[in-house]
């Protein structure tokens, strides 16, 4: 069953996908104490508003009963203001002879979290040797699990964030940087909300979110293929903790991954040290469809020809050249429509060609840097013509500011075509005309191009003949 629910101009749907939330072995289980101001149970009631509190003396300690032998890979502590500076975690199958698993000294952090712990026991304990304060040691969570997060299959990681506001020096990107020490942070208002592009649709099996004191108090997970319309895969209400994990089965899938804040648990606004995703991605194709691309020799040049059947967000095609098929260089950049939906040609003219059996192929870049390479073709530059009298070219002014003329003379009458390059390669115009024979002139309006070089190539007679033009301001 779906619930279509409308959010301002953003459709969202429910989806009843039977999200779990991951397993904390400790939550609710027995706890023992060197000593309780407050209850030890209150670190393992998934309350992050109560809290365990010790004596105000060191050393003290917390030990919680998980009821059988356990694997324990990663633990999390979230500590209330007066926390714990040296302190270590340990493991045992009888809680008599402990095996320690983590130390901490000089902690400075009211969140501490150990992974890979790869250890085994029944009960867990936290023997704190110095605290940071003159208080005793309080804990509002003390969380176990038997699995850790890789963060090198975090989905999210370094991936571009987008979020309906940035407060102070905390953007979007800080909460997909894999470090607990920088943050996003929002305004100070409901509503807020922050997503993650993963570049590609994803199967998404667990997200995993670690709050700064600025926390959510009500809040919905949300995927979406497109950024517009959203589905709702989990919903937060009345949460209290600083970590928040949930598992999804079945998978969900999107391309983009969104926390919805509902409402705020302080009076500040959203604040995010990490919003993680795990999941298995399928990268997205680079957004060009190639229709076709080869390689023509002309007289004394070879003319590079592409075109596109679609173009989406494309940067630029990069033409490359090698003399043995393996090892290939740049000749020019050539910019890509961007966006297109109908079919596009391009054209490079390669007009210093290899004598031998020259290779081309394309390197297409698009707008978030991926690139891809197009076939390699194959061909021999046809030899030059032999010089003709009276094919000189003249052209002037040179410079010229907007209007020139290009002159020649022709042996017989026939078709012509002069085109202009920018020097790196670039065709900016090509035109088709018919000669005479005798003496030619041909008008070239340079007044729609940019000030600098160009080559201007006049293209008669089976011969090819190149010349510089400057247009001037």
């Amino acid at each position: 069953m779906k619930i279509l629910i409308l959010f301002g101009c953003l459709l969202a749907t429910w989806l009843t996908a039977n999200p779990a939330a991951a397993q904390n072995l400790a939550l609710g289980k027995t706890a023992t104490a060197s000593s309780q101001v407050q209850a030890a149970a209150k670190a393992f009631d998934g309350d992050g508003n109560t809290r365990w509190e010790s004596a105000a003396s060191d050393p003290q300690y917390i030990v919680v009963n998980l009821g059988s032998v356990q694997t324990i890979d990663r633990i999390r502590l979230t500590w209330e203001n007066a926390y714990g500076k040296d302190f270590t975690l340990a493991v045992s199958s009888d809680n008599t002879t402990w095996t320690t698993v983590a130390t901490t000294t000089n902690n400075a952090t009211t969140g501490n979290e150990y992974s890979n712990l790869k250890a085994r026991g029944q009960y867990v304990r936290l023997n704190g040797t110095a605290r940071a304060t003159t208080y005793g040691y309080s804990l509002y969570e003390f969380e176990v699990f038997n699995y850790s997060n890789d963060t090198a299959n975090n989905l999210a990681l370094g991936k571009t964030g987008t979020a309906s506001s940035t407060q102070g020096g905390f953007p979007a990107r800080n909460a997909f940087d894999n470090d607990n020490a920088t943050r996003w942070g929002s305004n100070y208002a409901d509503g807020e909300w922050l997503y993650v592009d993963l570049r590609g649709t994803a199967t998404i099996s667990r997200m995993y979110l670690i709050w700064e004191t600025a926390y959510g108090k009500d809040f919905r997970l949300e995927v979406s293929n497109d950024a517009a319309t959203w589905t709702a895969v989990k919903m937060f209400t009345g949460n209290t903790l600083h970590y928040n994990e949930v598992s999804f089965s079945p998978a969900v899938t999107g391309r983009y991954v969104r926390m919805f804040g509902v409402t705020r648990g302080t009076g500040y606004g959203f604040s995010l040290y990490e919003f993680q995703v795990y999941g298995t991605l399928v990268p997205l194709p680079l957004p060009v469809t190639l229709a076709s691309f080869g390689a023509v020799p002309q007289t004394a040049a070879v003319a590079v020809r592409w075109a596109t059947a679609t173009e989406h967000n494309s940067a630029s095609f990069e033409v490359q050249r090698s003399a043995d098929g393996a090892s290939f260089a740049r000749l020019a950049a050539v910019p890509a429509a961007g966006n297109s939906q109908s079919a596009r040609a391009y054209e490079y003219l390669d007009a210093a060609p290899l004598r031998t059996t020259a290779y081309y192929r394309l390197k297409q870049l698009d707008i978030d840097g991926q690139v891809a390479y197009g076939p390699v073709v194959a061909v021999q530059a046809a030899a030059p013509a032999p010089a003709t009298a009276g094919v000189a070219l003249s052209f002037f002014p040179n410079p010229a500011t907007d209007r020139a003329t290009l002159q020649w003379s022709a042996a017989a009458a026939g078709a012509a075509r002069w085109s202009l390059m920018t020097t790196a390669g670039q065709l900016v115009h090509t035109e088709t005309f018919a000669t005479q024979a005798g003496p030619n002139a041909q008008p070239i309006d340079l007044g729609p191009y940019a000030a600098g070089s160009y080559v201007l190539t006049l293209e008669t007679a089976g011969q090819v003949r190149h010349t510089l033009v400057q247009k001037a301001n």
